[in-house]
């Protein structure tokens, strides 16, 4: 990801759908959603801090919940472009290094992706059994922050 550029994370595994899905900020919850380009909620921008901010409405993402929100919970993103992973980003290793957070995929369950539906982003300790992986798409010269 580049800091502070425009862009969208299209979930992979829509590709061979109607639809192409993105991630999405609506009501407080991250969701995926059928692109529309004009539409500043699907946009994100990866500040050089590792949060990832919604466009249009400001917020951020948080890790725990998969909500979007304003407030101390800044959770850091890292974009795994091998495995085109979106995972929260570790810093450095500790005595409380904890495997779980080392594997926590941004992602949807794969009984929720349907052609025309919408639905919320979770975290998920395996990647096995979710929609996991995303493409990244930046916004023209215009879109950009």
């Amino acid at each position: 990801m580049q800091p502070n550029n425009c862009m969208w994370l299209h979930l992979v595994e829509s590709d061979h759908t109607a639809n192409d899905m993105v991630l999405t900020e609506q009501e407080g919850h991250a969701i995926v959603h059928h692109k529309q380009r004009g539409d500043l909620s699907q946009q994100w921008i990866w500040n050089e801090d590792g949060t990832l901010v919604n466009r249009g409405t400001k917020l951020t993402l948080d890790d725990q919940s998969g909500e979007a929100m304003v407030g101390s919970k800044k959770s850091k993103w890292w974009y795994d472009s091998e495995n085109q992973t979106i995972t929260k980003k570790i810093n450095e290793w500790s005595p409380n290094y904890n495997k779980w957070t080392m594997n926590k995929y941004l992602s949807i369950p794969k009984q929720s992706l349907m052609p025309g539906s919408e639905a919320e982003i979770l975290m998920a300790r395996a990647a096995d059994a979710a929609n996991h992986t995303w493409r990244i798409e930046y916004c023209d010269v215009h879109g950009r922050k």
